[in-house]
């Protein structure tokens, strides 16, 4: 949540100074990249613990409540083998000797400790998957509906 107010504050801030002075704040679309990667790195999970994920449930909630069960079992071991595939992609990548000296063009900040985050961010995402693959009963989004209102 927070990452997303600061984007709004630097996007801002950058349209602003464009506007008003012709120039623009050095280095806003790598910062604002970053702060992306942060706040999804760090809210895949997250989102999914709560069951605030988009899912869409139309057909499935027409079965009975054991095909219901199994069903999203199945999907989300899917999921999960899919993350964890994406994890393991992303970290090998961050992970060569090429990659540890990567940088943003305007700031010099390295790209690989964003990396290795995302990397991080779907692997506990997989898990949660796995979690929530074993306990598919549970109820998922009309709790995280009802928290929102």
């Amino acid at each position: 949540m927070y990452m997303i107010f600061c984007m709004m504050f630097l996007i801002s801030g950058e349209v602003l100074f464009r506007y008003f002075l012709g120039r623009s704040i050095p280095g806003t679309i790598e910062v604002t990249q970053f702060l992306q990667v942060v706040a999804v790195g760090l809210g895949v999970s997250y989102t999914q613990r709560r069951g605030a994920n988009i899912s869409d449930d139309f057909f499935v909630d027409m079965l009975p409540n054991r095909w219901q069960i199994v069903i999203r079992g199945f999907h989300y071991l899917v999921a999960a083998v899919i993350c964890g595939i994406m994890a393991y992609a992303i970290f090998k990548l961050s992970s060569t000797r090429g990659a540890m000296r990567e940088y943003t063009d305007t700031l010099r900040i390295p790209l690989y400790p964003f990396r290795f985050l995302l990397a991080g961010g779907f692997a506990l995402l997989a898990i949660q998957l796995i979690i929530d693959a074993f306990h598919p009963a549970r109820p998922h989004t009309d709790a995280a509906i009802q928290e929102v209102r």
